[in-house]
């Protein structure tokens, strides 16, 4: 993507997050029009949703607080300016270019923003982050804590950075990476910024870490189990960024496609931690190739994912979609050695209360790169 191509996409991400309050209130009002349209007998029948339709509005309304605060920062984005502030999103769908699939992207960060940096998270991390962490200090289990720092850990497709700030909070040099804006935007201020921006009396749990709200079911209208479920109410973030090891090692998010932002740092990293990511390619060889050309000799790869491959699926869209034994093959073809795979079920981004969940069983593995 060249450079203003990138600056006209990051534009319309802006312009997705300012339109969600916008576009959510007008699709609530909708709601609340056909409840009022239908007979008095089914409307009778139907009171508390009618209210749970305006106690929706108040939800949204704080989801786009939190919102605001994401995009005051203008410290990592320079041109976070070029969108002024009445670029409200209320012509979703007309003459601003956004289309309802860019505010679908903000919901679906939201309950992104829930799964890394919440209580209501933990599951999640625990079947996805934890399995990654443990075999990573399994691997590096017998080098002092004080030469942890020396120890180089990538983890691209960093999503929220919640994964890579876990590993530098034990004491390595870690480096997060993702493509997409709408991560790092939000990754930004909940690293850099979220820690001192919330009152006081959202502490919630831990006194020592102000917390804002975010309702990341709000629109989860369908399989909905009781009406406290879609109303959860969660406190972001649940840990204090900040708090992490001063012994020297480095902690940093850096943005852009994974493997032209690697191209030219062969044999620079010791371990290579992928999560729900192989899947996210076009092309898997050539993420798998640029993953092992980028471990030193003896550096480790730790991956655990579906493969849900993002691309297969779309018009005009090139994908090459592998099997999980073909994706093991391959790694092995390009000279890693497999020295633990098997099967990991994740929940991602669910409501653990909600009729239905998005499940996988992840495959989960460890290779090496070997010592020439």
């Amino acid at each position: 993507m060249d450079d203003e191509s990138e600056q006209k996409h990051f534009r319309r991400v802006l312009k997705s997050f300012r339109a969600y309050e916008t576009y959510s209130l007008n699709l609530i009002e909708q709601k609340k029009k056909y409840v009022r349209e239908v007979p008095k007998e089914d409307q009778e029948l139907v009171k508390k949703l009618a209210a749970r339709l305006n106690r929706s509005e108040e939800a949204i309304k704080t989801n786009a607080q939190f919102i605001g605060k994401v995009l005051a920062p203008k410290i990592l984005f320079s041109n976070a300016n070029e969108i002024g502030p009445n670029s409200n999103g209320a012509d979703v769908g007309g003459s601003n270019g956004l289309s309802l699939s860019d505010v679908d992207r903000v919901r679906t960060v939201l309950k992104q923003i829930a799964r890394e940096w919440s209580e209501a998270g933990n599951l999640e991390r625990h079947q996805s982050f934890q399995p990654l962490i443990d075999v990573i200090q399994r691997h590096f289990g017998k080098t002092p804590v004080s030469d942890l720092k020396n120890i180089r850990i990538l983890v691209p497709g960093a999503g929220l950075a919640r994964l890579p700030w876990e590993l530098a909070r034990l004491g390595y040099t870690v480096q997060g990476n993702d493509f997409s804006y709408y991560h790092l935007l939000v990754a930004n201020y909940i690293l850099n910024f979220a820690h001192g921006d919330a009152p006081a009396d959202m502490n919630a749990g831990n006194g020592s870490t102000p917390k804002s709200i975010v309702y990341p079911y709000i629109h989860q209208t369908n399989n909905v189990v009781r009406e406290e479920n879609q109303f959860l109410a969660v406190g972001v973030p649940d840990v204090n960024p900040r708090q992490l090891p001063t012994t020297g090692a480095e902690f940093s998010m850096i943005g852009g496609e994974f493997v032209d932002v690697y191209a030219d740092q062969n044999e620079s990293w010791d371990c290579v931690c992928t999560c729900f990511f192989i899947d996210t390619a076009r092309n898997v060889v050539q993420y798998i190739r640029t993953i092992k050309n980028l471990l030193r000799p003896g550096g480790i790869w730790a991956n655990l994912g579906p493969l849900l491959y993002h691309y297969a699926d779309m018009f005009n869209e090139n994908s090459i979609e592998l099997t999980l034994e073909e994706v093991l093959q391959v790694t092995a073809d390009l000279g890693l050695e497999i020295i633990q795979n098997g099967y990991r079920r994740c929940a991602y981004s669910s409501d653990q209360q909600s009729m239905f969940k998005v499940e996988y069983d992840c495959l989960f593995f460890l290779a090496r790169k070997p010592v020439q």
